[in-house]
């Protein structure tokens, strides 16, 4: 799986942000964006992650393609997100839950499972991320690192 952009344009209003994007990210590369404010970086995350539409140019992301002189759905939108994580700048974790509270909140509220299962699937994550003996520790306790850990495992 890699990510491979070709040609994206975005704007908004009369204001193009993103001109002629095109990349390749190979999986397991690691691919930095590096401009200043207003540069389009975030535009472009948004775009990987099908929060925003281009308003021409196509993408391949997870095994799935977009070409966005076809409308794309919410719904393929939302498959995408299930597949592919983002993690803002500005990543909130509720201050008064533990990690794992955070953790199973959305699984359970929004999506219906089980608290059960979602403690299953937090713990998992939390292995993975190598945060397992921190799944009683509240967000202030945690290091910035840390934090950001969880909110990769909570997306």
């Amino acid at each position: 799986m890699g990510i491979q952009a070709n040609k994206l344009n975005k704007f908004y209003g009369e204001t193009q942000v993103l001109h002629d994007v095109s990349f390749h990210c190979g999986k397991g590369e690691t691919l930095v964006l590096l401009g200043p404010s207003g540069a389009g970086k975030s535009s472009l995350l948004r775009l990987l992650n099908l929060l925003e539409t281009a308003d021409s140019g196509a993408l391949s992301i997870a095994n799935n393609s977009y070409d966005f002189s076809k409308q794309v759905t919410e719904k393929q939108g939302l498959a995408l997100r299930k597949q592919v994580g983002m993690v803002f700048q500005q990543y909130n974790l509720w201050p008064h839950m533990t990690v794992m509270e955070n953790l199973i909140e959305a699984p359970t509220k929004v999506a219906g499972m089980s608290k059960d299962q979602a403690t299953q699937e937090a713990l998992k994550m939390l292995s993975t991320l190598q945060l397992s003996d921190k799944a009683d520790a509240w967000p202030l306790q945690l290091s910035g690192g840390q934090q950001q850990r969880v909110a990769i495992a909570e997306h």
